[in-house]
């Protein structure tokens, strides 16, 4: 994109694409980011985003997360990216930092 991050929405779903998935909702997308944009440029400092999402009723095991990007420039969304998600229960989930195999 010419202008902005290029990016304006960022969905999740879980256990599934879209269409198969549980829809998990919309993360807030645009919060200030400086190290971005100290390192890639100005335009790209509102590129945080922050998703807040009760576990409780996740049943314990692996899980997977689908992030979806909406790009501005073209209105499409982007191809997902696919990351474990670990529960343990009471209320831990993770995401691990290294993708497993499958990604």
């Amino acid at each position: 994109s010419s202008a902005g991050t290029g990016i304006d929405k960022v969905s999740f779903y879980l256990d599934g694409p879209f269409g198969t998935g549980v829809n998990l909702g919309q993360a807030t997308y645009g919060l200030a980011r400086p190290d971005v944009a100290a390192h890639f440029g100005v335009r790209f400092g509102p590129s945080g985003w922050e998703f807040a999402w009760d576990t409780s009723d996740l049943v314990p095991g692996l899980h997977w997360l689908y992030l979806y990007a909406h790009r501005t420039a073209d209105t499409l969304w982007t191809v997902p990216r696919i990351r474990p998600l670990i529960v343990s229960g009471d209320y831990d989930a993770w995401l691990p930092l290294t993708p497993l195999a499958s990604d």
